[in-house]
């Protein structure tokens, strides 16, 4: 099994399938294996080496800001050095998410 992902503008894609299934199916839809993504390589069991701030970060991003709670949203800002006790923290993370876009 490995990881694979693609990046729709919107949103990312994160799935687990059988080599074979990745190259007769989801290489054809834009795939990629995730260690090419991210830059992380895979371990010989197939799963990547990421820490648990990394796998928060890759979490927590999916989900529409508006739905994260407030300790996502004071980690999120621990981790990134933002100030965890802005009054309008959703718009700083929110501008922050998009510069790192750009």
């Amino acid at each position: 099994m490995i990881k694979i992902t693609r990046n729709d503008g919107t949103k990312t894609v994160i799935l687990e399938v059988t080599q074979g299934a990745f190259e007769t199916i989801y290489k054809k839809l834009g795939y990629v294996p995730l260690e090419m993504a991210d830059g992380r390589q895979q371990t010989a069991a197939g799963t990547t080496q990421k820490s648990d701030d990394d796998l928060f970060l890759d979490t927590v991003k999916m989900k529409p800001i508006a739905q994260w709670s407030k300790k996502e949203l004071q980690r999120y800002a621990a981790l990134k050095e933002l100030d965890p006790k802005a009054a309008d923290l959703r718009d700083v993370i929110k501008q922050q998410i998009d510069n790192d876009q750009h």
